[in-house]
């Protein structure tokens, strides 16, 4: 089962819950290029998993808006107590 996340009304990462427990799957983040500059691990564990996880896709994304979203998603992990990323 999962939960969309939103972070000052934007979808930024699903909360997972599976038999291991709760964790923060964070979104597919290209940069102006389209070179995926954050989440490539998320993508291998899907592909891995064979399961079906629906994550964001940022795209175009700037160094100074990887940051907010480095920082929105420990907020959001602070604030749930699950760790980022699958266990």
């Amino acid at each position: 089962m999962a939960q969309k996340l939103e972070y000052k009304g934007e979808w930024i990462a699903t909360l997972v819950h599976d038999e291991e427990g709760d964790y923060i799957e964070p979104p597919i983040v290209h940069d102006p290029d389209g070179t995926v500059i954050m989440g490539r691990e998320v993508l291998e564990s899907i592909i891995d998993s064979g399961v079906s996880v629906e994550v964001p896709i940022i795209e175009g994304c700037t160094r100074e808006r990887l940051a907010e979203i480095d920082q929105a998603l420990t907020q959001l992990s602070a604030d749930l107590g699950v760790p980022i990323g699958s266990r």
